[in-house]
């Protein structure tokens, strides 16, 4: 466990067209004295990623919202990807210091921006829910300051957080695309940075960003899988990049203070040293499992075929089911598929987050 403080305070604990959308941002919110209150004095969480933070969520206006009594508003309990409740769904219910309401724009395979790993896809609206649309189409056109039509939330930059995952569809990208991986990642830390540029004009001030955990421990990676490893080749390239691809965090750290005369706040939180914690056997990850309240797992490298598909999906939408053939129910693996953890390892990872959310 280590901690490294910035002047814009980075924390470590152990689509579109982006430059069309960003062209031209409304005039920004004044700059503030930064003012963390504390996890027990934030209200919002505004949720930006991919399918490891996505719950189903749907921006619409003429959706059911979050309110005290749904504070996940029209999402689904088992519609993610741990098949069961995820952390933002932990965050928001279990490790929560206050009561929240959790916006959540995520959607899955979702990168922060499928031009810099394809350049092929530069006007495809096949793709319309990386980064800068969820942040301009989802937030941008519902809750700043600057909108008044449809705005139904009340919210305030200092008691609220935004919570951003990107990165494991980015590096899935890179991995089959014939760009030069060091190009995509300077597109992708463009992005990156103009998306929080972009938020902080806005109004948003505190940031939790999570860097993209190991994925050549995967069992798509590794052919434990139950479909045969066939991109188990593939294992060292794809952990270069994710390192590739964790090295921007210091860097938005850098053009944020720089952008924002360090009148935000923002927490980066090391997912990939967790996992790494996790994986180092069945005793140190069910002690963390135990530490959080959470399910033991026997099974900690292998998913189960039965319980995935080979492209990286499930569709057990129930966090106890079982298949005999698995020999445990869905909560006693690390991996429910070959991409995605369950949410036994969700709830560790809430867990952690908020001790971190509580220190800074």
């Amino acid at each position: 466990m280590y901690t490294f403080v910035f002047p814009l305070a980075l924390v470590f604990i152990t689509g579109s067209n982006w430059q069309a959308a960003l062209a031209a941002p409304a005039p920004p919110v004044p700059f503030e004295t930064t003012s963390w209150p504390g996890w027990d004095g934030i209200e919002k969480l505004f949720v930006f990623g991919a399918s490891y933070a996505s719950t189903g969520f749907s921006w619409g206006m003429d959706k059911q919202q979050p309110s005290p009594s749904n504070p996940l508003g029209n999402s689904f309990r088992c519609n993610t990807s741990s098949n069961g409740p995820n952390f933002i769904t932990y965050l928001t219910t279990t490790f929560n210091a206050s009561k929240l309401l959790t916006y959540n724009f995520a959607y899955p395979g979702a990168q922060v921006e499928q031009v810099a790993t394809d350049p092929s896809l530069w006007n495809d609206t096949r793709y319309p829910n990386d980064m800068t649309a969820q942040v301009t189409n989802g937030f941008g056109d519902h809750f700043p300051p600057r909108v008044t039509n449809e705005r139904t939330v009340d919210w305030t930059g200092e008691k609220s957080l935004w919570i951003v995952f990107f990165g494991i569809n980015d590096v899935l990208a890179m991995l089959d695309s014939r760009q030069d991986p060091d190009l995509a990642i300077e597109k992708i830390l463009a992005a990156y940075a103009d998306n929080l540029a972009f938020a902080f004009d806005n109004g948003a001030r505190n940031f939790l960003l999570l860097n993209t955990p190991p994925m050549d421990i995967m069992p798509r990676f590794t052919g434990r899988d139950g479909f045969g490893g066939r991109d188990k080749p593939k294992a060292p390239r794809v952990k270069t990049l994710v390192a590739k691809f964790n090295a921007i965090f210091p860097r938005l750290v850098e053009r944020m203070n720089e952008r924002t005369d360090g009148a935000a706040k923002v927490m980066v939180y090391d997912f990939h040293a967790l996992v790494m914690e996790m994986q180092t056997g069945l005793p140190a990850a069910n002690a963390l499992l135990r530490q959080y309240n959470s399910h033991e797992v026997s099974h900690l490298e292998d998913s189960c075929r039965w319980y995935s598909q080979e492209d990286g999906s499930s569709y057990w939408y129930n966090d106890d089911y079982y298949d005999e053939r698995c020999g445990t129910g869905t909560g006693g693996y690390f991996w429910l598929n070959n991409l995605h953890p369950t949410w036994s390892v969700h709830k560790v990872l809430a867990g952690r987050i908020a001790e971190m959310l509580w220190g800074a």
